[in-house]
């Protein structure tokens, strides 16, 4: 029969283990926002931006077409909740725009 101290021992390893995965998850969907240029999409149209302004401002090279908006938004949702950027969800409805924080800039 396992003890309580060998039961919270197994849970610390497990959680252990999660911050690394969502480490990795977390570097990965920074270097996609830097190697799409969204900061700079963002900055470079003065502020607050849809997601479909960046998208259509992400050049997809060799003639590629942009990105997935879907895909697109999990990122966006991601680095959001990571505070790397903000959201504001418009109060007429609109599409929720983001912008640049401290991090980002």
């Amino acid at each position: 029969m396992a003890t309580l101290g060998s039961e919270e021992d197994a849970l610390q390893g497990q959680a252990e283990i999660w911050r690394f995965m969502f480490t990795f998850a977390d570097s990965m969907a920074l270097k996609s926002a830097v190697e799409l240029r969204i900061p700079d999409i963002i900055h470079s149209h003065g502020g607050a931006t849809t997601l479909f302004q960046i998208a259509s401002c992400i050049d997809g090279g060799s003639g590629t077409s942009s990105p997935d908006i879907t895909t697109l938004a999990r990122i966006m949702r991601f680095l959001v909740r990571r505070k790397i950027f903000t959201v504001r969800h418009p109060s007429d409805g609109g599409d929720p725009v983001y912008d640049l924080t401290h991090s980002s800039r």
